[in-house]
C-alpha cells in the first residue's frame, strides 16, 4: 500500500536516523532468496544476479512493467548492474525487500542492507539511468550509484567533459507529481546531478546524497539534488555530503518547505551548499510562501557560498520571488549567505535569524580573489530582514560563481 505524504513526513521527522556518519563499506550485502545459482527472484518468473556481476536492468524493467499501479516491487538486497535505462512508468513503490519503513536511510551507520542500482562502467543514457515517469511513484530504501570512478573513461564521461551533462545524471523525475524519494541514497554521479526533479508536491525526505561529481575537473561537477521546477514540495531531513556543484539547488518551490537538511563538506569543494535560483530565467524562480528553515550547512572552507539566494553570481536573469530563509546555521563558507538577485517590491525575500560564522573578509572564488563576508545583500535585491543580524556588506557579486 502506498503511503500518503503526511505519513511519510511523520516517518522522516519521528524516526531516529543517524546520518552524521556515512557507512564506509558499500560492498553488496548478502543476497536474498535464491532462484538458481547466483540469482535471486525479483518478481514471479524473473531473476537477476545480486552480486553486480551480470546485467540486471532488463530483469528489473520487466518486473517494473508488470507491477500494477498502486502496487509494490521489492528488490532483494544486493547490487544490480545497470546497463540500460530503468523506467518507472506507473504509480508504484520501488523498495528493498525486508527493510522496515522506519529503518535508517541506506548507507548510513546502522542502516539495513539496501538494493543498489549501480551504473555499468560503459553506461551512457541521455539523461539519468533511473527515471520516474508517472505520478504517485515512491522510491524507498534504494541506492542509486553512478559509479563515477569506474566510468571516467566512458563515452558518458567524454560527453560530460565536453559540456553535455545529461549522460552523467543518476536519476530524474520527469514531471512526476506527488512522488516520493525516501530513506534512499544517490551517490557517485558522473556529472550533472544525483537526482533532477520536476513535478509538483514532491516529498524528498531522509535521504543520503553524497560524492556526486568532481569539483576539480571542468564540467565534471554535479549537484546533489537539482529541483528544476516544483511547488508545494517538502525537502526534509536529508544529509548532503561533498557534492561538487551545489548540494541542493531549487529553481522554484512556491508554497514548499526546505527544512532540517544537513550539508557537510569534508574532502570536496562546491560552488554552494544551498541555492534558490531560476536557472537563468528558464524556471519561474517563484518561492512565494516557501519556508527554508532550520537547515545546517558546514563548509569547512570548501563552499563558495553557504546559502545563495538569487542567480546573479552566475547570470543576470530576473530576481527570484519571495521565500522566507530563517533560523539556518552556516559555518565556514567563503561567503556565508549571499543575497544577489532575490526579491522584488511585490514579492520580497525574507532573511532573518540565521547564524553565520567563519567567513573571511576576502576569499578566492572561481572568478578569483574577491571581498567576502558572513552576510551580503546586494543593492539589486529586495529583502525583509526582520530580526537580525544585519548584513555585513552590500556588494554586487555578479559574474563570480
Amino acid at each position: 500500500m502506498m503511503r500518503t505524504t503526511a505519513a511519510v513526513l511523520l516517518l522522516v521527522t519521528s524516526c531516529a536516523v543517524d546520518q552524521g556518519t556515512v557507512a564506509s563499506d558499500d560492498a553488496p550485502p548478502a543476497p536474498g532468496k535464491a532462484d538458481g545459482p547466483g540469482t535471486v527472484e525479483l518478481c514471479a518468473g524473473v531473476s537477476a544476479d545480486p552480486s553486480g556481476g551480470a546485467p540486471a536492468s532488463a530483469a528489473i524493467q520487466a518486473c517494473l512493467d508488470t507491477t500494477p499501479s498502486g502496487g509494490e516491487l521489492a528488490l532483494p538486497p544486493g547490487t544490480y548492474r545497470v546497463t540500460s535505462l530503468i523506467r518507472i512508468g506507473r504509480g508504484i513503490t520501488l523498495h528493498t525487500a525486508g527493510v522496515a519503513r522506519d529503518a535508517a536511510a541506506c548507507l548510513v551507520t546502522a542502516a539495513p542492507p539496501c538494493a543498489v542500482l549501480r551504473a555499468d562502467s560503459a553506461l551512457a543514457v541521455p539523461r539519468g539511468f533511473v527515471q520516474l515517469e508517472d505520478s504517485d511513484v515512491t522510491v524507498e530504501h534504494i541506492v542509486i550509484d553512478g559509479d563515477r570512478q569506474a566510468r571516467l573513461t566512458s563515452l558518458a564521461a567524454q560527453r560530460c567533459a565536453a559540456g553535455t551533462n545529461g549522460p552523467g545524471f543518476n536519476a530524474i523525475s520527469a514531471g512526476c507529481d506527488h512522488c516520493t524519494l525516501l530513506m534512499s541514497a544517490t551517490i557517485n554521479a558522473l556529472c550533472g546531478t544525483g537526482f533532477e526533479w520536476r513535478g509538483a508536491s514532491a516529498f524528498i525526505g531522509g535521504n543520503l546524497v553524497r560524492d556526486n561529481g568532481d569539483h576539480t575537473r571542468q564540467n565534471m561537477w554535479s549537484d546533489g539534488i537539482t529541483i528544476i521546477n516544483t511547488e508545494n514540495a517538502r525537502v526534509v531531513a536529508n544529509y548532503f555530503s561533498d557534492n561538487s556543484d551545489v548540494d541542493l539547488i531549487l529553481g522554484s518551490n512556491r508554497g514548499g518547505v526546505v527544512q532540517q537538511n544537513t550539508i557537510v563538506h569534508g574532502h570536496q569543494d562546491s560552488f554552494a551548499g544551498l541555492m534558490l535560483d531560476n536557472f537563468n530565467g528558464t524556471t519561474p524562480g517563484d518561492f512565494e510562501g516557501a519556508q527554508v528553515t532550520n537547515n545546517s550547512i558546514t563548509c569547512n572552507n570548501r563552499c563558495d557560498y553557504g546559502i545563495q539566494l538569487g542567480p546573479h553570481p552566475w547570470y543576470h536573469s530576473s530576481n527570484i520571488l519571495g521565500g522566507t530563509v530563517a533560523s539556518n546555521v552556516v559555518a565556514g563558507a567563503r561567503m556565508g549567505i549571499d543575497v544577489d538577485g532575490a526579491g522584488t517590491a511585490t514579492a520580497p525575500t525574507a532573511v532573518h535569524a540565521n547564524q553565520v560564522s567563519g567567513s573571511p573578509s576576502t576569499a578566492t572564488f572561481l572568478c578569483g580573489a574577491r571581498p567576502s563576508s558572513r552576510f551580503n545583500v546586494s543593492p539589486d535585491s529586495v529583502v525583509e530582514l526582520g530580526a537580525g543580524p544585519a548584513p555585513d556588506t552590500t556588494m554586487l557579486v555578479h559574474d563570480c560563481p
